[in-house]
């Protein structure tokens, strides 16, 4: 090793470090939807209703787009916000 680069003792990863899911690698999309679903879980519980919304519920305060829509452009960390706003209790679910 040349005298200028110091080791930091950091060993190879073995492994991807995305999760897996029934056996296979999620992609980006997936794990981004997996964690609005996880947080949105605390105020519905409900998955079948939590999929509904996801896909089909527009969200007022983010300009009428769904979760899904957000997401797809890359906006998810606001839905994300959005939900801990409501369960924080600074904000409605409507968004009103």
């Amino acid at each position: 090793m040349p005298s200028n680069i110091v080791s930091m003792g950091v060993a190879p990863s073995r492994r991807p470090l995305l999760a897996k899911t029934g056996g296979r690698v999620a992609n980006s999309y997936e794990l981004r939807k997996s964690l609005i679903m996880l947080v949105a879980s605390r105020i519905e519980p409900d998955h079948g209703v939590l999929e509904h919304w996801f896909s089909r519920e527009p969200i007022v305060t983010l300009d009428n787009r769904t979760a899904k829509e957000m997401l797809i452009l890359g906006l998810d960390d606001l839905v994300v916000h959005f939900l801990l706003g409501i369960i924080h209790g600074e904000r409605r679910s409507h968004g009103r």
